[in-house]
């Protein structure tokens, strides 16, 4: 057997390490090589890493669709593995790599697995492949690219390692793909059907916990902000423009204004369940008469504020990432609802406070119009919408965001936290991360930008200062800048 070159030898380096991490052993990478060369191995070993023994079962064990994985096993969402060229590779390899990805199947067999989520608006099934698979697959890259591909680290790196903890349904075997023919398997229209049994046994609190779990994995969406374009950014300043022109002219709507309802949920810090849901309503039908003061605040006495409390989680208080304070609600009574009940309690809140007052007319609920407003409403949507409650009345004419507001108003070049927002605007506040105190503090920062763009006017945007070499003139061969130089901005 002839000898291998140089190039072939550092070919085989990163399979040798791959088969080394796989295997859980540790042997000496050149002596191994030494073998290689002498073609003692040569014909043993497989020609890509991601054929060794990676994410197959253990041996003896056979898998068949439909049986559960263990619950120690990490998997890897296979929309994650599909986006990867996109969300995790740069513009240069990004699109080098696609071409492999896309032809996954053609480079090592891979095991998915399937899971079905509660939520009945979901029709097909999640699909994941062992984390390990994936890893490899990434060394397969590298070695056909050249380059050094791994799992990012941090808050997204810990997407690809999913786990699904004892008692929590598992995800399911579904098949092996490793050709064309084995990968019209996953298609859509060849997924299983929602099967009941695949919650059996399972406790309803632990079906919530993991369809919340699923839901987290599906929401996930890595957008770079340097990809937005100057088209995009000028779309959402006029986005931003018309909704505060909306909101003043529905602030002074006739004959029957529509009712604000200011939303912020607080969530698990670990299993991002809601804990506390805020709900804070004004009716523009009692103010419309009077004027709005300074900032808003004449119509600050007209607002109700609920707080919704989790009872299960009556004693949990977050801290890892911001500091809770569910005991501290500064507007009213805090109200305990069951986990099973909270959404039924919410949807209930919603629909009456759309009803007209007795102050105004005999009008039917549908009659009158709601307002939406939330600082990042997106993500309370989202969160109400993981326990059912759906905010697409047809009663719902807006949503303004009081993020979106502010950075019109300011002109800031992006969108604030609520505490910054705030401040900005010189409102008084206490107690954040309390979502009946948010929601409140969330209504009339809404309100405060809205009157103030109508007495003051929008504030011009900010501009980026431009960065300044202090050592060297912009013009090779120019004098050097100097301390005078530095105190204005350069032209």
């Amino acid at each position: 057997m002839p000898r291998m070159t140089d190039e072939e030898v550092e070919e085989w380096r990163p399979r040798i390490d791959f088969l080394q991490q796989a295997a859980g052993v540790e042997f000496n990478t050149d002596q191994f090589l030494h073998a290689i060369q002498d073609g003692k191995l040569r014909e043993t070993l497989p020609s890509d890493p991601g054929q060794a023994l990676v994410g197959k079962p253990a041996p003896g064990v056979t898998m068949t669709r439909g049986d559960a994985a263990p619950a120690s096993m990490y998997f890897c969402p296979w929309r994650m593995v599909y986006h990867y060229p996109d969300w995790f590779i740069g513009k240069v390899n990004g699109p080098l790599a696609r071409p492999l990805f896309d032809d996954f199947f053609r480079h090592q067999e891979w095991h998915f697995y399937y899971a079905f989520t509660s939520d009945t608006l979901v029709e097909t099934p999640y699909l994941f492949v062992p984390t390990e698979q994936f890893i490899a697959f990434l060394n397969i890259v590298n070695a056909e690219l050249k380059i050094n591909l791994t799992i990012p680290v941090g808050e997204n790196g810990e997407k690809f390692y999913v786990s699904f903890r004892e008692g929590l349904p598992q995800p399911r075997y579904l098949c092996n793909v490793y050709d064309e023919e084995s990968r019209q398997l996953i298609r859509t229209k060849n997924l299983p059907t929602f099967d009941q049994s695949f919650f059996e046994a399972v406790a309803p609190e632990q079906i919530e916990e993991f369809r919340w779990q699923l839901y987290d994995i599906a929401s996930f969406n890595k957008i770079s902000s340097k990809a937005r374009s100057l088209e995009k950014q000028t779309r959402a300043r006029e986005a931003r423009h018309r909704m505060t022109r909306g909101l003043q002219a529905l602030l002074g709507l006739r004959p029957f204004g529509p009712v604000l309802i200011s939303l912020d949920v607080e969530a698990h810090e670990l299993s991002h369940l809601p804990t506390e849901v805020g709900i804070v309503t004004l009716d523009t039908e009692k103010t419309k008469n009077l004027a709005p003061g300074k900032l808003g605040e004449n119509w600050w006495p007209f607002v109700k504020s609920i707080h919704l409390r989790v009872s299960e989680y009556a004693s949990h208080v977050n801290y890892q990432y911001v500091q809770g304070c569910p005991d501290k609600f500064d507007f009213g009574e805090s109200e305990f609802v069951s986990a099973h009940d909270l959404q039924a309690r919410v949807q209930a809140l919603l629909r009456d406070s759309a009803t007209p007052s007795s102050t105004t007319s005999n009008a039917s609920a549908e009659q009158r119009q709601i307002v939406f407003v939330g600082h990042d409403l997106a993500q309370e949507e989202r969160y109400l919408a993981g326990i059912g409650c759906d905010l697409t009345s047809e009663n719902a004419i807006m949503r303004a965001d009081s993020k979106d507001l502010h950075q019109h108003v300011s002109g800031e070049l992006q969108g604030r936290s609520l505490r910054h927002v705030l401040l900005d605007l010189g409102l008084e506040y206490a107690n954040l991360h309390n979502a009946g105190n948010d929601a409140t503090y969330t209504l009339q920062a809404a309100l405060a930008c809205a009157v103030k763009e109508m007495q003051d006017g929008p504030a011009p945007p900010v501009k980026k200062k431009k960065k300044i070499r202090r050592e060297e003139g912009f013009v090779p061969g120019a004098p050097k800048l100097t301390e005078a130089d530095l105190v204005s901005d350069p032209v």
